[in-house]
């Protein structure tokens, strides 16, 4: 889907919207991971999260990341990413390190997915998504490495994107998890497209049984903007507001995320 926005219309609902949101918080932050490879193609991403919740001095109250990856060949992008956290009392701190990498299974390189016909469906890309964690705090031997499929897929006008990563702990006491992700959008004006999007996970899954109850999951609508900038310049907003659905979840979550690709 490709979106053609002047970029006053389609920050504007994102910024009244973060304007109306408090800024005290339980730091996360949230991504859906799209399985797209550009040869040649750079990608600038900024995520924030910001919860909705007061929190107790020396909690984070705002989570960051930023990152720059490359397509490196028509199905290989890689590329490194910091995690910054923003407590209630203290300076911000620099948490992990992370070294991404999508491989294109099938799919379009660097094109928008049109597939399908008027009311049909089609698949649009499969990635295998693969990420060593390396936090500051312990170093490698505290790090993971997270694997797992990226999927696009459009059904009439929803377009749908799905995520289920497996995260495997290199300290050896802990056990393997799962992480998952998900978004389906529909547009609602040129430049613009609302959809809803769910993320969550399981610690130790492939363990002993893990109540639903003691995972983080939360889901809430989002909106997306897609503002072509020149010079092949394209600048993606995202903003969501995620909702607890289990107690170990944070009540609400402002997601801002902005991703430029040159």
């Amino acid at each position: 889907m490709r979106f053609h926005l002047h970029p006053a219309r389609a920050c504007c609902p994102l910024a009244v919207a973060m304007l109306l949101l408090p800024m005290t918080a339980h730091a996360q932050v949230f991504e859906v991971i799209h399985p797209d490879v550009e040869r040649g193609g750079f990608e600038l991403e900024v995520l924030g999260g910001t919860s909705l919740a007061g929190v107790a001095s020396g909690d984070e109250r705002a989570a960051f990341e930023i990152g720059l990856s490359f397509g490196v060949t028509d199905f290989w992008k890689t590329g490194l990413a910091v995690e910054i956290a923003d407590p209630k009392v203290g300076r911000l701190e620099y948490e992990a390190t992370e070294w991404e990498n999508m491989f294109l299974l099938f799919g379009d390189h660097g094109e928008d997915h049109e597939h399908g016909h008027e009311s049909g469906a089609g698949l649009g890309a499969l990635g295998f998504y693969v990420k060593l964690e390396i936090p500051n705090a312990g170093g490698i031997d505290d790090g993971a490495i997270v694997v797992g499929p990226a999927l696009e897929a459009r059904f009439g006008a929803v377009e749908t994107v799905f995520n289920l990563f497996a995260e495997f702990p290199f300290e050896g006491g802990e056990d393997p998890g799962l992480v998952y992700a998900a978004q389906a959008s529909v547009p609602v004006a040129e430049g613009l497209a609302l959809g809803a999007e769910v993320h969550g996970g399981w610690e130790g899954a492939f363990g002993d049984d893990v109540p639903l109850s003691d995972n983080t999951h939360v889901a809430g609508p989002a909106l997306y903007g897609k503002i072509a900038a020149g010079q092949g310049r394209v600048i993606e907003p995202r903003l969501a507001l995620l909702f607890g659905l289990t107690d170990e979840s944070p009540d609400a979550v402002a997601s801002l995320n902005l991703e430029l690709k040159f």
